[in-house]
């Protein structure tokens, strides 16, 4: 923390018995509150992700059912070298079904762009096919702050399994016994493997998920003969349809966020999202499934604007350290520090979104540090004690950040 210039604080006429201020003496330092506030909303939001954790647990078990699932196909994870081969090399086995319209085969990418940006998630999607008769792509835009890369990387391994069913469903294939999909997406791959995937796909207008088509369309396919092969690529290395297929992902995301700065819509320094989603904002199809879908679109919608409270372990332990020498200097002047009010300990009940509440809290905090700096010292006291009781247990509608 740069700023550690200290404050001093007149003492008014009735304060001078409360513990952080007595005559004569500073108030608490600036970056010990900074760092005692970036404490407190990186575990509300560590919170929040381990409560979006167990929801999305409760939300694989109504899409699939409880406990694990097989997959009706083949799934490979090679080593570097192997997965590191050219195309050519890679298709090897099977190209002989391929030019007989026995084979397809398939790569597959999603992209998250920009890449990093906590307020800015488009998501995009791409698949690229090669089959008897011709080499196709097919690029899909995905919204924005509909999930995350691993999201969209499902979603294309879905398009590639309908592309093969809508193909045999026409008529354009009589024949097709193998497909094989090539993806980055490794540890995906494994939790299709282990059946325990969470990753439910980008929640788009149509209430179904990207897991649930996963598995009907493989299931389709297997139950009419058609080996499904599953295998990981390595991302950026000597295979043309993947590179392809990467290209093609980020732009279809890349794209969206074009397009939105024509628009009167577009925030730059905000990222474009301003304030945090309300329950209102709920598509109604989603709304309709229950508390764990509006839960869970909520949670995507507002993480953007929330991942900025997450400290790096070096950050954090640095907090901390702050805060426990300014506390070990109060002590050896016997000088007590107030306990911290419940609500700043930033637990938060398992599955339950607490958008609205969140941004009244951040509006207090903000407030605060404005009173701080105005020296209001008296006010800030006073509200201290209100606010500790109605924090937490505070509801109402979502109010528009400045």
């Amino acid at each position: 923390m740069e700023r550690v210039v200290e404050k001093s604080v007149e003492v008014r006429d009735g304060l001078a018995s409360h513990s952080l201020h007595r005559d004569n003496e500073k108030s608490e330092p600036f970056d010990v509150t900074d760092a005692r506030e970036d404490i407190r909303r990186h575990k509300r939001y560590r919170a929040m992700l381990s409560a979006e954790y167990t929801r999305l647990k409760r939300l694989r078990e109504t899409i699939l059912g409880p406990g694990t699932i097989d997959f009706p196909g083949l799934i490979c994870i090679l080593d570097n070298y192997n997965a590191s081969l050219n195309d050519m090399d890679r298709l090897r086995d099977i190209r002989e079904a391929i030019d007989n319209g026995n084979a397809a085969a398939y790569w597959t990418d999603g992209s998250h762009f920009p890449d990093g940006h906590p307020k800015a998630g488009f998501l995009g999607a791409a698949v690229v096919v090669v089959n008897a008769t011709s080499e196709q792509t097919g690029e899909y835009a995905l919204g924005r702050y509909t999930g995350d890369s691993t999201d969209a990387e499902l979603f294309a391994i879905g398009a590639a399994l309908d592309h093969a069913k809508k193909a045999i469903q026409k008529g354009r294939t009589l024949t097709l016994t193998l497909i094989r999909i090539f993806t980055d997406a490794q540890r995906l791959l494994k939790a299709i493997h282990t059946g325990s995937t969470l990753t439910l796909g980008p929640l788009l207008s149509t209430p179904k998920t990207s897991l649930e088509s996963f598995y009907e369309r493989a299931s389709w396919l297997a139950n009419r003969g058609v080996k499904i092969q599953l295998e990981w690529v390595k991302a950026h290395a000597a295979s043309s349809g993947n590179q392809a297929a990467d290209q093609l992902a980020r732009a279809a995301a890349r794209n969206q966020e074009a397009s939105l700065r024509r628009t009167d819509l577009w925030h730059p320094e905000a990222g474009n999202l301003s304030r945090l989603m309300a329950e209102a904002d709920v598509p109604a199809p989603w709304r309709d499934l229950g508390r764990d879908w509006v839960d869970e679109w909520l949670w995507r919608a507002n993480r953007g604007l929330l991942a900025t409270d997450e400290l790096s372990s070096g950050r954090l332990e640095a907090c901390e350290d702050v805060v426990r020498r300014w506390e070990e200097r109060s002590l050896s002047d016997e000088d007590e520090m107030p306990a911290p009010a419940k609500a700043a300990s930033g637990e938060i009940p398992d599955g339950e979104w607490v958008g609205d509440d969140l941004l009244d809290i951040l509006e207090d905090e903000r407030s605060e540090a404005d009173r701080m700096m105005e020296g209001d010292v008296e006010k800030q006291m006073r509200e201290d004690m209100a606010r500790a009781d109605l924090r937490m247990g505070r509801t109402g509608k979502m109010r528009v950040l400045g």
